[in-house]
């Protein structure tokens, strides 16, 4: 056997175990880290070309010059973001976390819950709500706190416990069962409940909404609100961490003075070539999606001249569009924590050539009076902290939130605007770290606030 015949073999063999063969397409004056960089840098001209066209802060992106096209894509793309922006991110594929740090518990774990350290240091859940059977059954309630004690075949091992002075103090352990089998799905992953209390002479309607996704979700709880006559509603948001435009314009429909139906719901701003294109299409830069006045909207809405709405800092992008898309038509009336801050949307950019997918900030969106949502959130009128240390349920009237709104709406003694400066006792959360988005936020990636 000759040298080169040998040498040639030898690269052959080390070249197909690489892990980034696909990249390969000779054998010939290319050498593996080579071809990688060329890969890299056809890549990140697409996501240059891509950005520039439909990024929102576009101005901001840096000169191509001094940008390293060569590098790993995903670092190439955060390295073109404007220091304005907290949202914007790419994936390679479906199940991306955007987290590196394993702070989430198994799939079909049966509940949504808030991820905290304690003063040791030790990565435990707070429950915010029961979402499946194998949960409710294995005893877990809203409120309760839980470590991960180990994953032991098709069941999930944790261990229950109680917050004192910023420790978790475990006292005792239960198995929750991730068979599908056991793990039925016992609630709509949009419309969690809805229910009716009657006060004196008022019925007050109340929905705890957690995802703008499918639109038919809506229909049969304000048809139920509709038949019974409510006079006041509460629209839950504190879990809600946005979804599709059009799902918040139709909502807005269903509950709004029929007066405002057809109006103007948002405004999207885009950047200067979008902006152009949408000129050129349409004759004006400014997209606008308005409150449909359907058939379908008409024999479900409301007529209502006011709105209760619930809200933390899980309130985020539609849930926040709802609250000043209503605003310039009816009286809507904040009750809770200040809202995460998010007046932007985007929508997804992919090429089948490529290997990762963007989803970059692309629009700004503003009420029918040009108002957006400050990057600070929307402070509540009434500010009530949200504990779920009494392990009231979420629609139980001494959950501290719905007591706070059928307060307000009664002209009981627990409403307090937010300029009052008192506010409700510090839940135990207060003393540890939170890690983290909720569990249905790090599931959405906060991919809200899009296009559909």
């Amino acid at each position: 056997m000759s040298k080169l015949f040998y040498c040639v073999l030898s690269l052959f063999v080390l070249w197909g175990c690489s892990s980034e063969s696909e990249y390969l397409e000779t054998l010939v004056q290319v050498t593996p880290d080579e071809k990688i960089l060329e890969a890299n840098t056809n890549h990140n001209r697409w996501i240059y070309t891509q950005m520039n066209d439909h990024y929102y802060w576009r101005k901001d992106i840096p000169d191509s010059a001094s940008l390293n096209f060569a590098a790993e894509p995903s670092a190439f793309f955060k390295s073109l973001l404007s220091k304005n922006d907290r949202f914007s991110w790419c994936e390679l594929n479906s199940n991306y976390s955007g987290n590196s740090e394993q702070i989430y518990l198994p799939d079909k774990i049966g509940f949504e819950y808030q991820s905290y350290r304690d003063s040791r240091n030790q990565l435990i859940h707070q429950v915010l709500y029961v979402t499946r059977t194998n949960a409710k059954d294995a005893g877990i309630a809203r409120g309760d706190w839980v470590k991960l004690a180990k994953q032991s075949g098709s069941d999930c091992i944790l261990e229950k416990g109680d917050i004192n002075k910023g420790y978790f103090s475990s006292v005792g352990q239960i198995a929750v069962s991730l068979n599908s089998a056991t793990s039925a799905t016992t609630v709509n992953n949009t419309l969690y409940m809805d229910s009716i209390y009657t006060i004196g002479n008022k019925k007050i309607g109340y929905m705890v909404y957690l995802q703008y996704e499918d639109k038919v979700d809506l229909f049969p709880a304000f048809s139920y609100f509709r038949q019974k006559g409510i006079d006041e509603l509460i629209l839950d948001l504190r879990y809600n961490p946005g979804g599709y435009v059009s799902t918040a314009a139709l909502l807005s429909g269903l509950i709004v003075k029929q007066t405002a139906l057809g109006k103007i719901f948002q405004l999207q701003e885009y950047n200067n070539i979008q902006g152009n294109i949408l000129k050129k299409e349409t004759g004006d830069s400014i997209l606008v999606e308005k409150i449909p006045s359907s058939s379908v909207v008409l024999q479900n809405n409301l007529d209502l001249d006011k709105l209760y709405v619930i809200t933390t800092s899980h309130t985020a992008s539609a849930s926040e569009s709802t609250i000043i898309g209503l605003r310039p038509y009816m009286n809507v009336i904040t009750i809770g924590e200040t809202s995460y801050g998010k007046g932007v949307g985007s929508y997804t950019l992919q090429d089948p050539r490529y290997k990762y997918q963007l989803q970059p900030i692309t629009f700004r969106y503003y009420n029918a009076l040009h108002i957006t949502v400050p990057d600070t959130g929307l402070v509540p009128d009434y500010y009530t902290e949200e504990t779920t240390s009494s392990q009231a349920g979420l629609g139980e009237t001494t959950e501290p939130l719905l007591q706070t709104a059928l307060s307000v709406i009664t002209g009981g003694t627990n409403a307090r605007s937010s300029g009052s400066g008192i506010h409700t006792k510090a839940s135990p959360s207060a003393q540890l770290i939170k890690v983290g988005e909720a569990s249905f936020a790090h599931k959405y990636n906060f991919k809200n606030n899009s296009l559909k």
